[in-house]
């Protein structure tokens, strides 16, 4: 693993001429100086600068490493200063995933907000019904509403969320309006496939939870589709 502090010492001893004149720029000892040359020449094993008590000079060995210490701290002081001119920038691509109807009326209008932010980011956002694989997609992350079943992925809860149940004026005239979960129960029921288990529908009164258990001769994957087809 290379040393970036023993490559800025190094090389600056070579542009100062002496260990002593390195130590004062560096702020710290000549013995200091030398030990961390001392200890760059035991990892690569080679010597790298001759003296004597009146003179330093590079070996060959000391020229070439010379070079290639420069374009490392080079790169080095070309990576602090960009992330120092820019904190917190964000540039790639992101790949998303979330539910089509979330994305219809939430999503779309976050993400062009976020992206008009970033520029430097492209996020591509894939809107389906049905739970993808992150992996094999190739997704970065995921929106999902739902308890979060058993996973090695780090989740965190962003909002919450109400199940409504809705029924369209017509409906209600031909059958009444139900009161109870007993009674929608009994009623004919669009269901979502995408809802776990899709026929429990847990209803709390006063405190109280009951499921309804509901049938329904139309079952689909989209809540706009579900939509249209209730009021339809």
């Amino acid at each position: 693993m290379v040393d970036l502090e023993s490559l800025e010492t190094f090389a600056t001893a070579v542009r100062t001429g002496s260990f002593a004149a390195a130590a004062r720029v560096l702020g710290v000892t000549p013995a200091m100086v030398g030990r961390r040359i001392q200890a760059l020449e035991t990892s690569y094993g080679a010597r790298l600068i001759e003296r004597t008590t009146r003179v330093q000079r590079l070996t060959e060995s000391g020229e070439a490493f010379l070079t290639r210490a420069e374009a490392v701290l080079d790169a080095a002081r070309e990576l602090e200063d960009s992330m120092r001119s820019s904190p917190g920038l964000l540039e790639g691509r992101i790949r998303m995933t979330g539910p089509a109807t979330l994305g219809v009326f939430s999503l779309a209008a976050i993400a062009a907000r976020f992206q008009a932010a970033n520029p430097a980011v492209t996020l591509e956002m894939m809107l389906t019904d049905q739970r993808v694989d992150l992996i094999s997609g190739g997704y970065d992350f995921a929106v999902r509403i739902g308890e979060l079943q058993n996973s090695t992925m780090i989740a965190r809860q962003v909002a919450t969320y109400r199940l409504l149940l809705v029924a369209s004026p017509a409906f209600l005239e031909r059958h009444g309006t139900p009161t109870t979960p007993a009674q929608v129960a009994a009623s004919r029921c669009l269901l979502n496939l995408n809802m776990s288990p899709r026929n429990r529908w847990p209803f709390i009164k006063d405190g109280r939870r009951e499921v309804a258990e509901v049938q329904g001769g139309l079952q689909i994957d989209n809540g706009e589709a579900l939509r249209a087809a209730l009021i339809a």
